[in-house]
Formats: C-alpha cells, sequence, structure tokens
C-alpha cells in the first residue's frame, strides 16, 4: 500500500515528466475537457489516483501569489489599464479562484484584479502565438507601442516584440513591487521630459 505523499510525489513527478504531452497543451488551449485530461494522464500513473488527489498534484506546480502582489494589481487596476494573458487550463483557473476567494476576498478570482482576463483554454489559443497578442490589443483597442507585456518567458516576450509590444523579463527571484514601481517611476519621468 502506498502512502497518499508517497502517491502525490509520483503523480506530481510524472506530471512534471509529461507536460510536454499533447493532451497538457490541448487541455491548456481548451481543445480537451478536465475529464479527457485526468483519464489520459492516469493512464501514466502507475497507483490508483482520485480526480481530486489529482487536482491537488496538478496545483502543486504553481507558486503562491505573495499577499504583496494581490495589493499591487489591485493599486495598478485603480490606476492603469491592466490584462491578463495567461497560458492555463480550467482545473488551475477552477481551483486557483477558490484559493483567492479564500485568502484574499477575491469572489470572481483573479478577474477582479484585471479588466480583462484572456486564458488559453478559453480562447483557443497559447502564448507564444502571436495571434493571442492580437486579440488582446484588438479587443481593447490598445496600442502596442503603449502597452507594456511582462512575461518570464523570452520565446513569450519576443512574440509580443514583432508586434511593437514593450515587453519586460520577470526572472526568477525579481520582486513584482519593485519591478513595477521601476517601470512606473521610469515611464513618468520619460513622459515629465518630452
Amino acid at each position: 500500500m502506498h502512502s497518499k505523499n508517497t502517491v502525490l510525489t509520483t503523480l506530481k513527478n510524472t506530471i512534471v515528466r509529461h507536460t510536454s504531452l499533447s493532451f497538457s497543451s490541448f487541455m491548456r488551449q481548451g481543445k480537451i475537457s478536465p475529464e479527457e485530461f485526468r483519464a489520459q494522464l492516469k493512464r501514466y500513473i502507475k497507483v490508483p489516483i482520485t480526480d481530486e488527489e489529482l487536482d491537488t498534484a496538478w496545483m502543486a506546480m504553481l507558486m503562491e501569489t505573495p499577499d504583496e502582489n494581490i495589493e499591487l494589481l489591485k493599486n495598478l487596476k485603480s490606476e492603469y489599464r491592466t490584462f491578463l494573458l495567461s497560458n492555463t487550463n480550467a482545473i488551475h483557473v477552477e481551483r486557483y479562484g477558490k484559493i483567492l476567494k479564500e485568502k484574499f476576498g477575491l469572489d470572481n478570482g483573479l478577474s477582479t484584479l484585471f479588466e480583462n482576463v484572456y486564458y488559453s483554454h478559453k480562447v483557443g489559443m497559447k502564448k507564444p502565438d502571436i495571434n493571442i497578442y492580437k486579440l488582446l490589443i484588438d479587443e481593447n483597442g490598445l496600442k502596442p507601442e503603449e502597452t507594456l507585456f511582462i512575461d518570464d518567458s523570452i520565446q513569450n516576450l519576443e512574440s509580443a516584440k514583432k508586434l511593437g509590444i514593450n515587453v519586460f523579463h520577470f526572472k526568477a527571484g525579481f520582486d513584482l513591487f519593485s519591478v513595477i514601481n521601476t517601470l512606473i517611476f521610469q515611464q513618468r519621468y520619460y513622459e515629465s521630459i518630452s
């Protein structure tokens, strides 16, 4: 008999090894349902596991959002047009939404913090597909040269740059609050000398 921790560790390792499989990508693009995803992933797991345990392990790949980032996003939304463009899936959105509601009282999850959200599984495209950036720009009447896109993937940033969008590479270990404040300070400085 396997302990629950062993099962979840095995599952987490399996997920990490197999996230590049087509069915994982298909779920992020909304081409398969969470139920189909779970069924296909279970084929790779050597122990019986419930959907709840699978979802818990699938969530383990996400990092926790620091409290100060939530406050920062609330403040940014009050002064700037903010949008979320995320390669994600229905399981992550639902579960993360519950966490945000419990911890921060955000009834609509991340949607509360942005003018509009673009989840890859909802729009049927994912970064770095240039069309997902065009969708966001076109639907919201944004000017690429006045838009800043922050991402941790160079590949995603390169696609945005092709459209004339300003980009910032957010690297591991960076503090979002400091990065945003620096970028805002620079913007205000350049506006003042123009």
